[in-house]
């Protein structure tokens, strides 16, 4: 009876061993990542309508008004004309929805962040070009970058609707002295405008990352049913 030639691997244990221990580490981190990112996705989505929908549910001529109106109001007639639509409760809202919405900030920098990372790993383990890693890693940074953008918009938010606020007493006082409300008017113009082109540019960056991730998961798609990964029986 011939005898059956064993393979390398079936030879030596130690070499079963070793490549098992190499395909664990180098599919955990990308298991854990991707897990992670799907997590920070949820979140941002689950978040993203908590600070919306209270003031989106306020109607005015059959059009819903959300916070994201108020952050591209880029003047003093566009923002007292959304808190006019708010009142009586509006600013209790817009409040809620400003600090609520760092809860957000950190779930979408992250989402973003780990899957970018998530993305540069994949690349890598299917050997496609090595710029669109270098791509993927700059990307991840977009995320945080807006998160930053979004935190800067929100101060700005609040300065402007402490100014609002002021025109609502019968007297403009700061520090103690009555100040003409023309001034706050001007100044939360003023605020409004730069608010409008820093929520302008989050957007931009948001929406760039989001096209890439979307771009890059339709190419991953493609190269796998292109170039199918061997099992791990087959690999010596």
């Amino acid at each position: 009876m011939a005898e059956k030639n064993p393979t390398a691997t079936e030879a030596d244990p130690a070499i079963n061993g070793i490549q098992a221990a190499t395909d664990k580490a180098q599919q955990q981190p990308k298991t854990n990542g991707t897990a992670l990112a799907w997590t920070a996705t949820t979140l941002f989505m689950g978040l993203s309508l908590i600070v919306e929908m209270p003031l989106a549910a306020h109607r005015h001529q059959g059009q819903s008004f959300g916070i994201i109106r108020l952050e591209l109001a880029d003047s003093f007639k566009s923002f007292d004309g959304l808190m006019a639509i708010w009142k009586p409760d509006g600013p209790a809202w817009v409040g809620f929805s400003l600090g609520f919405d760092y809860l957000l900030i950190i779930a979408y920098s992250a989402a973003f962040f780990l899957t970018c990372r998530s993305i540069a790993a994949k690349i890598k383990s299917h050997r496609l070009k090595p710029v669109l890693v270098d791509l993927a890693i700059l990307f991840s940074f977009l995320g945080p970058l807006a998160g930053v953008l979004d935190a800067v918009e929100n101060i700005l938010l609040m300065t402007s609707l402490s100014h609002w606020l002021s025109l609502t007493t019968s007297v403009c006082l700061q520090n103690g002295q009555a100040v003409d409300p023309v001034k706050i008017m001007s100044t939360i113009d003023t605020l409004a405008g730069s608010t409008a082109k820093v929520a302008t540019t989050k957007f931009v960056l948001v929406i760039a990352v989001l096209l890439f991730i979307s771009a890059m998961h339709f190419t991953l798609a493609w190269s796998e049913k292109q170039t199918p990964r061997r099992s791990p029986e087959t690999r010596v």
